[in-house]
């Protein structure tokens, strides 16, 4: 990242992202945009569509190290951010992990260990290195799915259920991102533990999604917040 000299990094401001846009939605006043955090897993999927990392060994895969939107490290066996606020990261390691997949279905264990109570964490379903979904929650029950392409936002769905997302506990997310080929529908539903929060049908889809990542933000205001991820799985199928 910005320590590395890789070709695939991609660093872009966001000032108006998704953090903002759905804290609109719900009539949250946020002065600015929070820091937001992308990382793609280069690895590939196994002969069955599989890919999966509980994070016992660190891996150059996940970009660990210190930049200037905050720190990425292993810890406890899982993968650590301590993400500054008012900051925008786009990060991606263009690699797919199934080519033209039908379905994918990404499941992490994602927790908020300090900070930010005003935050985003949760997975991405990729369909290149500039486009992608992202369903997410927060600690205070905020939850959404949104399409970015070529870096603009747009929000598919948005809620609040504060029983269902654990502020400091682990919340297990599953995301499931089903579709084809650019422009033709995708189905998107994003459950948290164990209960199905939001489902949508982007009707322009951005195609095939054949890579996955994790998401981290923090709300400028509420200064930075700590997040870590364990369990980090896909399937995917043709």
């Amino acid at each position: 990242m910005a320590q590395a000299t890789r070709a695939t990094y991609v660093a872009c401001r966001e000032r108006k992202g998704l953090l903002k846009l759905i804290l609109a939605l719900l009539a949250v006043v946020a002065a600015a945009a929070g820091a937001v955090v992308f990382l793609m897993s280069s690895a590939k999927a196994s002969a069955k569509g599989i890919f999966s990392d509980d994070f016992s060994k660190p891996s150059q895969l996940w970009y660990p190290g210190t930049y200037s939107f905050g720190i990425v490290d292993y810890r406890n066996g899982t993968l650590h951010f301590n993400v500054l606020p008012n900051q925008d990261v786009f990060d991606v390691y263009n690699k797919v992990l199934i080519e033209r997949p039908a379905q994918m279905t990404v499941t992490v264990d994602a927790q908020r260990l300090a900070g930010n109570e005003i935050n985003n964490m949760g997975v991405i379903c990729a369909a290149g290195a500039s486009d992608r979904y992202q369903l997410l929650i927060g600690s205070t029950g905020i939850y959404g799915i949104s399409r970015v392409v070529n870096g603009r936002i747009k929000i598919l769905r948005v809620g609040n259920d504060a029983k269902a997302i654990s502020p400091d506990g682990v919340n297990h997310i599953v995301a499931n991102c089903q579709g084809s080929r650019a422009g033709r529908p995708v189905f998107l539903s994003l459950s948290v533990n164990g209960k199905l929060l939001a489902h949508v049908i982007d009707r322009h889809g951005i195609g095939y999604p054949t890579n996955a990542g994790v998401f981290t933000a923090s709300r400028s205001a509420g200064g930075p917040v700590e997040v870590s991820y364990d369990k980090f799985v896909v399937d995917a199928k043709r």
